[in-house]
């Protein structure tokens, strides 16, 4: 018996001492007009492997990495499908087909369930990543184009491209009616700060970002970028600034604009602009390392097709990395090894 007490000891001390799996950052860039994935590594910064169109194709639309790091979620607009591939590999693992366009999807923070906007039909549909099958519908404004979740995860934000509305859904409680913002334009990105009382929202028009008080249910500020440079496009999809993104801590806010091709940094609670960064032709999404010590921007202009890669501490382009054609949606993730 003491014997026994004493293997199990051992074994428990051999197990607590063991060390974590040993894992490595990785950017997956998916390129929509050349139909494959970018694998670059981080902090190296070269593409460390493709994974092809033969793999993926049809027009992907965008990148979301499963909370262990294992699995890249594409979804796929020709196909109106999600795929499930190996990060490591870029293997196809599963795929699941969906009722409509999906645009930029959330993943749950068990990994089990994935949000997937679907822009043709105005809602999200919930993919059951274990049983690979979508298992529920959520509503969402016409055009639903972006999903994030609330700081506690308990609601769901998602943007309206042809609505100008941001329908937000508590995933608590189940049937309970969604709530709408109302914007003047349609919805581009978004984020939440951390103490979810404020939105900053990107529409398709103007050149800059509302300041949404969701204490007060309205738009307390317009903060305008610097007037533009560049004729403003006519036509539809058109967008004058596409890609945003917050620090963890709220005090730091990125705004690509897209027309004159830099990243603006904007100060928190103030939003004070403290400067601007110049990127590769129509910067269209932007992306923070896991440690925050780097953004991202992708550079999908014609003939750029590029990455920038811009250090936080120092606000200047450390790097610029040639991709697939046309990049857009990005996920940086620590990947574990295998």
């Amino acid at each position: 018996m003491a014997l026994r007490h004493a293997r199990a000891s051992l074994l428990g001390i051999a197990l607590a001492s063991s060390p974590a799996p040993a894992s490595h950052e990785f950017l997956f860039v998916e390129n929509s007009a050349s139909g494959d994935i970018s694998v670059i590594d981080v902090p190296a910064h070269r593409v460390a492997f493709t994974i092809p169109a033969s793999v993926v194709g049809h027009r992907p639309d965008d990148v979301v990495v499963s909370p262990d790091g294992r699995t890249l979620y594409v979804n796929r607009l020709e196909t109106r499908d999600v795929l499930a591939l190996d990060t490591k590999t870029g293997a196809l693992q599963w795929s699941v087909a969906v009722g409509g366009e999906p645009n930029h999807m959330a993943v749950s923070d068990d990994g089990r369930s994935l949000y997937v906007p679907l822009f043709s039909d105005g809602v999200v549909e919930v993919i059951d990543t274990e049983r690979h099958s979508v298992h529920g519908r959520l509503p969402a404004s016409p055009g639903a184009h972006v999903a994030r979740f609330s700081p506690d995860r308990r609601r769901l934000y998602v943007g309206g491209m042809l609505s100008g509305q941001i329908t937000v859904v508590d995933l608590t409680a189940a049937g309970a009616p969604p709530r709408q913002l109302d914007f003047p334009d349609g919805i581009r990105p978004f984020e939440i700060t951390p103490d979810e009382r404020q939105l900053f929202v990107q529409t398709s028009k103007l050149n800059g970002f509302y300041v949404y008080d969701l204490e007060q249910h309205r738009i307390t500020q317009t903060v305008h970028l610097p007037p533009l440079a560049s004729a403003v496009p006519s036509g539809f999809p058109f967008t004058v600034n596409h890609g945003m993104r917050l620090t963890r801590d709220g005090r730091t806010l990125m705004v690509a604009n897209t027309l004159d091709n830099y990243v603006a940094f904007y100060t928190v609670p103030d939003l004070r602009l403290s400067a601007r960064v110049q990127t590769g032709a129509a910067p269209g999404w932007l992306t923070l390392s896991t440690d925050e010590r780097f953004l991202y921007s992708s550079n999908r202009g014609p003939g750029e097709n590029t990455v920038s890669v811009i250090s936080m501490a120092e606000h200047r382009e450390i790097a610029r990395i040639k991709v697939g054609d046309v990049p857009q949606r990005m996920a940086a993730a620590l990947v574990p090894d295998r």
